[in-house]
């Protein structure tokens, strides 16, 4: 589903819309107001660009240079190791909601890693969470940083809605540039595969839905799953996609056909 941005609101009619992004670079502009006697850091992927830069960043941190540190992801193997008492988990729920069945376990695991990565030193660091929807059981779960428990919701979702590890999943991924085909090749790959599946069965393919990550780089990707209950019938039919599709001479559109077996992400 896809729809363009509001103007005017539907429900009162006002036209006073504005579109403010969360990304590092406000939340270190808010921390430097709030604390302007701190030192702040920002590690992301555009503060750690050049040769050596997240290595810098990171000895910058571990000498103590910073007294915060606004990061993605991508710090987070570095911080856990670090002794940081506090820590904040800014709109837990753009994890939470992202296109990925496993979006609840990295949300989890995310939280858990950030308070303490073994059982010692588990519960000592504190962690805040902002979130709109704080009684989500990924949440809940690891705010009482019970593991066991977060197993048996996830799984009891995953097995609800019919994803891994109670169903096979394949990823087939069509790439291109602009103008490349690759859209067109997707929707080819889905109509081929879907008449090949019986009418009464548990194979189903999803998609293709386009990768918005990978439109960023002037790339274009489009994704389609393959999801089953029979392991053996969805890799058969992964393999007829490879066979028809990924050995064409596409040199000129340059098109790429790639498959993922259990895939970890969806971008």
């Amino acid at each position: 589903h896809e729809e363009s941005t509001l103007n005017v609101c539907p429900n009162c009619g006002g036209n006073k819309i504005w579109y403010l992004g969360m990304g590092t670079q406000k939340v270190e502009g808010q921390a430097q107001k709030l604390f302007p006697e701190a030192s702040v850091c920002r590690l992301d992927s555009d503060a750690a660009k050049g040769e050596g830069g997240l290595q810098r960043l990171i000895a910058g941190i571990k000498r103590g240079d910073y007294q915060i540190v606004v990061s993605t992801q991508i710090g987070l193997p570095y911080l856990r190791e670090h002794d940081f008492r506090l820590s904040a988990v800014i709109w837990a729920d753009a994890l939470l909601n992202m296109p990925d069945f496993r979006a609840a376990e990295k949300g989890f695991r995310i939280i858990w890693q950030l308070a303490g990565k073994d059982h010692a030193r588990m519960g000592e660091r504190q962690v805040i969470v902002q979130s709109f929807n704080p009684g989500h059981y990924s949440l809940c779960r690891a705010r009482d940083l019970d593991y066991p428990g977060f197993v048996s919701d996830e799984l009891r979702q995953r097995e609800e809605l019919g994803y891994p590890p109670f169903v096979s999943m394949i990823s087939i991924r069509v790439e291109g540039g602009p103008g490349s085909g690759a859209d067109s090749l997707a929707s080819s790959i889905v109509a081929s595969a879907r008449a090949r599946v019986p009418a009464e069965g548990t194979l189903s393919v999803m998609g293709p839905t386009m990768i918005h990550l990978a439109r960023a780089r002037s790339r274009v990707r489009w994704q389609i799953l393959l999801k089953g209950s029979e392991e053996v019938a969805v890799r058969e039919l992964a393999q007829w996609v490879l066979e028809k599709y990924a050995h064409r001479e596409r040199s000129k559109e340059k098109v790429q056909v790639s498959v993922d077996v259990d895939p970890v992400s969806f971008f």
